[in-house]
Order: C-alpha cells, then structure tokens, then sequence
C-alpha cells in the first residue's frame, strides 16, 4: 500500500472509533448577582438574576439527533450552602437552564438534568456555533422569603457531561462524536437591606366650641421592620410648629395647637432623641422587627386647652413618621 492509501485508511479509522476533539471545553463561570434589595420587597416578589456563562462553551455547526439513547447533555447541581445563606437564615432560591422560569424545570442537587432531553441546548444554539457559545444559566428567588438584614451567598458547583453526534455518515448514522466531561463553579449573591412598611389611619379629634371641649384622641401605628432590626420610630412636628407645639392650621391660616403623646401618657412623640420610640417600646409585640409580623405603637393627640379660642372651621395637619435603624 502506498503511503497515500495508508494516510487515507487511518482517517477513516479515526473517524469509525468515535476519538475527536472535544468541542466543548468547561472552565472559569461567571458569579451570578442579585444585588441588593428591601426585605419587604424580598417578602412580596420574587427575585431574579442570571450568569450568561455557567462554565462551559461548546462550538460545532451539526444538528444534533438528540432522540438516539446515546447522546445527552447533562448537568448535576451542587449547592455548597443548600441555598443563599447568612449568619442563620438561609434563603432558598432555584436555577434554570431556561429564561422562562415559569414553567421551566429546576436544577435539583444530585439530580442529572439532560438538556439535551428538554430541548435547551437547540433552543440556545449552543452547538450551532462555528466560534463557540457559552451556557447561560438562570435564577430565582421566590417570594414570601422572611430574612434578616445582611450578605447572602452561596456557591454553586456544576457537573457536566457530554455525548453528541459531531459529523454524519448519511442514514441518519452518526460517523463521530465528542464526549467528555467538566466540573465549573461559580458564586450567587444576594444584599438584603433593613426596610420597613408603615400604616397610620388619620387621627379625628371631631368637633368642639373651645380647645378646652376637645376629647383625647387615641390611634396607633403598625410598623412592619426587617427580622432581627432594632429600631425607633420618630413622628415629625407636623407643618407648623411654634413655641415647641405642633398646630392644625385653617385654609384661613389660623391655627389650633395640639400635640401627640407616646402612649397613652404625657411624653411628647417627636423624631428627636429620647422623644423617639424603640422597636422595645411597641405596644404590641415590643422587640426587635419581625419581619412579615406588625409591632403596634400607640399614641394619644390632644388638643393644648390654654390657648385662646379660634374660628370655626377645619384644621388639619400632617406629620411624617420615619424609621430609624
């Protein structure tokens, strides 16, 4: 046999035993970020991210017959924390090989997912790519999450293996495939920050002749805070204050002086030092916030009687209540 014919009957041989270059290559992912975000957004809506390289790029321009038994493309998920974790919550979250996370199937630990089998990798292109593609993985964490303020992370360990079809031989007979296998990992963080939810219904003194008339008003204000926050609540002096006392003011200008008080008692509630109150001093579920549970404080507004009668008509005022951690 001449040396032309020898060189010939090697390839072909190469080509029979299934031994060909790799066209995918697993190394360095990308960190995956959810960034930061208000506990009580994290409570009310999901929360979402992505990595648009997991750790493994593929290259190849053949159309896959994924339906054979012997090709696939698996992945297995490790989780190193078994979700986002902190001090001592955990936050759980999931990821996808699809965009859509609705109705996509989730990554399980342990678990190989082919997605070949779901039609992922066609969908991506991911073997239709003379210059190389790499793999985008999705994340989401649900709503209804009741976690402390802080630095949540976890790292998520991926293992890959491959067999696909690389060149045909006419009959739907596969002349070639590239197998192999590979290990990426990458980070997940997510920033929870201390946040809170206020409601206050307005308060009514109703109707009198002389400031003297005027009964005690009693409301309260369900504070909502970040689990594990400590923190005080400060009422504002309203929009006219004058001589230390807030007022009600007219459309007329004049004004009614009047103040609000901790409790049911006689310490003015203001937003400076020790007029503040303490997530402690809640009436309701005093301590540090709850997270999705309400702390009630309460307050009483009375209207000051030493001052001289005014003219009839409706006064009103608005006071801001801030939240201080």
């Amino acid at each position: 046999m001449n040396r032309f014919a020898r060189a010939t009957a090697f390839f072909i041989l190469s080509l029979g035993t299934g031994e060909v270059a790799a066209a995918c290559l697993v190394g360095g992912a990308q960190a995956a970020d959810f960034g930061s975000v208000g506990s009580m957004a994290l409570h009310a809506s999901r929360q979402t991210t992505s990595t648009h390289d997991a750790g493994i790029q593929c290259s190849g321009e053949f159309h896959q017959p994924w339906g054979a038994s012997d090709t696939y493309f698996r992945v297995t998920l490790t989780s190193a924390n078994g979700g986002l974790e902190a001090a001592d919550d955990l936050l759980d979250y999931q990821l996808y090989a699809s965009a859509d996370r609705a109705s996509a199937t989730a990554l399980a630990p342990g678990v190989a997912l082919d997605l070949a089998g779901l039609g992922v990798v066609d969908a991506l292109g991911l073997l239709q790519s003379a210059s190389g593609k790499a793999m985008p993985l999705y994340l989401m964490a649900d709503a209804g999450g009741n976690v402390a303020a802080g630095n949540y992370s976890d790292t998520v360990t991926l293992a890959w293996e491959w067999r696909y079809c690389t060149a045909g031989s006419g009959g739907g007979v596969c002349a070639s495939y590239d197998m192999g296998s590979g290990v990426s990992s990458f980070p997940v963080n997510l920033v929870v920050q201390n946040d809170c939810t206020i409601a206050a219904a307005d308060l009514d003194f109703g109707t009198a002749a002389l400031p003297s008339e005027f009964a005690v008003a009693r409301g309260s204000i369900e504070v909502a805070c970040t689990k594990g926050s400590a923190y005080s609540v400060g009422l504002g002096d309203g929009r006219s204050l004058l001589a230390g006392r807030r007022n009600m003011r007219s459309v007329q200008g004049e004004m009614l002086a009047y103040d609000l008080f901790q409790g049911g008692g006689s310490v003015r509630w203001g937003s400076v030092g020790g007029q503040r109150r303490a997530s402690t001093a809640a009436e309701v579920n005093p301590g540090n916030g709850l997270g999705i549970g309400k702390q009630v404080f309460k307050f009483s507004g009375k209207v000051y009687p030493d001052q001289a009668p005014v003219p009839a008509g409706s006064y009103v005022d608005t006071v801001l209540i801030d939240v201080a951690f």
